[in-house]
């Protein structure tokens, strides 16, 4: 007969992760006065920190409820990777920041280009802030908004990159095609 123990499926590797944990710590209490403080078993609380139990709502809300403020219940229930705001803020700045490069190497003559000729199309530009990146708005005389994301942004400075390349080109030749005229004159 295996007398080995088997591992329990919903045991999670990474207790040191668990939310109930990181509140407990954070609160400076151990199992047992956490426990205490919730009205269940010491063990019901270890068990949940080591992932072989799930919490329940009802114990969610009151470990809610004893938080430090701005923890999330959701956070607490797993649902939400974010213990609070802030977190979560952080994360979008973050986001948002490693997204603006992309179109930041084209320069802020480029981004003056398209805020003109939006202007000119009758759209207000801006760079906004989204959950996960930075958001291009185009935003017309009667409030209406066209987000487009970073591909169909570059996209944009592509073809206008393109099409100021042909008209510098036109512009340098026909000048040029002028100025030989005059010398074999």
């Amino acid at each position: 007969m295996n007398t080995k123990k088997q591992n329990n499926p919903k045991k999670s590797n990474n207790h040191r992760s668990n939310p109930v944990r990181i509140v407990r710590k954070q609160l400076k209490l151990t199992q047992a006065e956490l426990a205490e403080r919730l009205s269940v078993e010491p063990n019901y609380i270890s068990m949940i920190e080591t992932g072989q139990r799930a919490i329940t709502k009802n114990i969610a809300v009151k470990l809610h409820d004893i938080s430090p403020p701005g923890t999330r219940l959701e956070w607490i229930l797993g649902n939400d990777k974010y213990q609070n705001d802030t977190e979560e803020s952080a994360a979008m700045d973050a986001a948002f920041a490693a997204s603006l490069p992309e179109i930041e190497k084209y320069g802020e003559a480029q981004m003056m280009i398209i805020k003109k000729a939006a202007q000119a199309a009758g759209f207000n530009f801006e760079i906004r802030k989204t959950d996960k990146t930075a958001c291009y708005c185009f935003t017309d005389s009667n409030g209406a908004d066209v987000e487009l994301n970073v591909d169909s942004m570059l996209e944009m400075i592509s073809d206008i990159s393109d099409y100021a390349a042909f008209r510098v080109n036109r512009t340098i030749k026909k000048k040029y095609n002028q100025s030989r005229v005059k010398i074999e004159m």
